[in-house]
C-alpha cells in the first residue's frame, strides 16, 4: 500500500510539474490568444477590466482593457466641460485588436477634429461580435455615464444585420436582440436561458483555470468543431448583397433599422447628434474592378453595395446623416494599388482593416464629422 501511494505521489508529482512547465514555455513562447472578455447578464459578453495580452491570430498588437471595461477608453465617465467629447460605438473593427491603438481608425478621427475643433476626445467603446441591439444596451447602460455629444455608430453591414436575428448569427454566440412586435421593439433576452450563457457564468476554480490558462485555451481550440457560416468571408454574409431572399433575412432587416432609429430617438433626447457610418467589408474595395465585378456576377447582383444603399435611405428617412465608407476606401485601394484589408501572416484582402484601412477610414471620418458638426453647429457650444 505505500509503495502503491508513493507511485501514485509521483505520478501526480511528475504531471504537476509537466503541466507547469507546459504553461510556462507556452507563456514564453507566447502561444495563446488572450481572454479579453466574459459573460455579461445584460450585454451577453463585455470586456474583461485589466486583460491584456498580444493578439497575434490576425495582425499583431498588445490589447489591453482599460479599468474603465474598454480598449478605447481611458477617462473617466463624468463631465467634461469644454471639451467635445465624441463615443464611437462598433464591433471588431472598432475594438481593432489586428493594430497598435494609436493606428485604429478612431485614434484618427481624433487626430482630424482636432484640426478643425480643438479639444477633443474620442472613446472607443468596440466590443468584438457586437451586434446593433448589443450596442443600443451598452449606450443605455454604460456610455452615457461619460456624457458624450457625439456618438457615432461603425455598422459592418457583412454582419451585423444577421447579428441581430439568432437565425442568422454566424458567430453561434448568444445574445439579446430585439424584436418587432406592432411598431414596438421588445427585447429578447433568452440568451440567459441558453447553455452556451450557463457554461459560461459559472463560477468555480476550473473555469477560472480554463479562463486563465494558456494551455487550456490551446488543449480546448484543438477539439472544436469549426464554426458553420453562411456563403462569403469567414465571419461575413453575401447574403447582405442583396435583398432579403427569406424571412428571416426580411425580419433580420426590419429590426436592424427598427434598432437604428429608436438609437438615434434616444440619442437626440439626450441633447447629443448621432452618425452612422458604414465601414467596408473586403470585397466591397479590392483594388481590382475586375476581382469586384467577378464577385458581384458570382452573387447575381449588379454591385456590392446594396447594404449601404439601403442604411443612405434609411438615414434620409429617419433624418440622420450617414456616411459610406466604400466609395473612398475604394477609390483609395484602386488608385494606390494596395489592398486595405488584410495582413501578412493572414490574406491580404481578406479579413480586417490594416493599419492603411484604418487610417483611410479615420481620416474619411474625422472630415465628415468636422464638415457636418460646423454645418449642424458644435453640440458643446449650443
Amino acid at each position: 500500500m505505500k509503495l502503491r501511494l508513493k507511485r501514485a505521489a509521483l505520478v501526480l508529482a511528475s504531471t504537476a510539474l509537466s503541466l507547469l512547465f507546459a504553461e510556462l514555455a507556452l507563456g514564453w513562447l507566447d502561444v495563446g490568444e488572450p481572454i479579453l472578455r466574459d459573460v455579461d447578464p445584460q450585454l451577453g459578453w463585455a470586456p474583461i477590466p485589466g486583460a491584456e495580452g498580444w493578439h497575434t491570430r490576425e495582425g499583431r498588437a498588445h490589447v489591453r482593457i482599460t479599468e474603465h471595461g474598454f480598449r478605447g477608453v481611458d477617462v473617466p465617465p463624468g463631465p467634461h466641460p469644454g471639451v467635445l467629447r465624441v463615443a464611437v460605438l462598433g464591433d471588431s473593427y472598432t475594438e481593432a485588436k489586428q493594430v497598435a491603438l494609436e493606428e485604429a481608425f478612431h485614434a484618427h478621427v481624433g487626430r482630424a477634429l482636432e484640426g478643425c475643433r480643438g479639444r477633443v476626445e474620442v472613446l472607443s467603446f468596440g466590443v468584438s461580435g457586437y451586434g446593433t441591439a448589443q450596442e443600443l444596451l451598452l449606450l443605455r447602460h454604460r456610455v452615457w455615464a461619460w456624457q458624450p455629444d457625439v456618438i457615432v455608430l461603425a455598422f459592418l453591414t457583412g454582419n451585423d444585420v444577421s447579428d441581430n436575428h439568432p437565425a442568422l448569427r454566424i458567430s453561434g454566440d448568444r445574445a439579446p436582440h430585439f424584436r418587432l412586435e406592432g411598431d414596438a421593439l421588445t427585447l429578447d433576452e433568452s440568451f440567459r436561458a441558453s447553455a452556451w450563457y450557463r457554461e459560461r457564468s459559472e463560477g468555480g476554480v476550473l473555469r477560472e483555470w480554463r479562463r486563465r490558462s494558456r494551455l487550456a485555451r490551446l488543449l480546448g481550440g484543438l477539439g472544436r468543431a469549426p464554426r458553420q457560416r453562411q456563403r462569403g468571408e469567414l465571419g461575413l454574409s453575401d447574403e447582405v448583397y442583396a435583398p432579403p431572399a427569406s424571412p428571416e433575412w426580411e425580419e433580420a432587416w426590419a429590426w436592424t433599422e427598427a434598432t437604428l432609429v429608436q438609437m438615434h430617438r434616444e440619442v437626440e433626447a439626450r441633447g447629443a447628434r448621432f452618425f452612422l457610418v458604414t465601414l467596408t467589408n473586403a470585397a466591397q474595395v479590392d483594388p481590382d474592378p475586375a476581382v469586384r465585378a467577378a464577385h458581384a456576377r458570382a452573387l447575381g447582383v449588379e454591385d456590392l453595395e446594396y447594404p449601404d444603399r439601403r442604411l443612405a435611405a434609411l438615414g434620409e428617412r429617419a433624418g440622420f446623416p450617414v456616411l459610406g465608407l466604400v466609395p473612398p476606401l475604394r477609390d483609395h485601394a484602386e488608385r494606390t494599388e494596395t489592398h486595405l484589408h488584410g495582413f501578412e501572416n493572414t490574406t491580404l484582402g481578406s479579413g480586417h482593416w490594416n493599419a492603411r484601412g484604418h487610417r483611410v477610414a479615420g481620416e474619411a471620418i474625422g472630415a465628415w464629422l468636422c464638415r457636418s458638426l460646423q454645418q449642424g453647429g458644435d453640440p458643446v457650444e449650443q
